[in-house]
């Protein structure tokens, strides 16, 4: 399970760096970003991870999903100079999410 993690993980956080212009530290970050949110997309899914966020307050949950979409965007707008790249990252941010709030709903 966990070379099945980090392998769609490095996939979401790879492809974005071949169509982006910006600087080497620019595209370290971007890398980091959306390698947090494949891994984080993933986690979401499990069952350890619901059971964490079922024990936290509702307050908590909310913030985890305002601050995401809150920072998330806006620093992908900052390091990225194609629409596509923060288009894809986006979206695979907003599965991130949603897994997050299905496993709440579900479980």
């Amino acid at each position: 399970m966990l070379w099945f993690a980090l392998g769609v993980a490095l996939a979401i956080s790879v492809p974005p760096l071949f169509f982006t212009t910006t600087s080497f530290w620019e595209q370290a970050l971007l890398f980091l970003l959306a390698f947090d949110i494949g891994a984080g997309w993933l986690s979401n899914l499990t069952e350890s991870t619901r059971s964490f966020w079922k024990t936290r307050s509702r307050a908590l949950q909310v913030s985890y999903i305002v601050i995401h979409l809150a920072v998330y965007p806006v620093v992908l707008w900052v390091l990225t100079d194609s629409v596509w790249v923060w288009g894809f990252l986006f979206m695979a941010l907003l599965g991130k999410l949603g897994a997050f709030v299905v496993g709440m709903v579900t479980s």
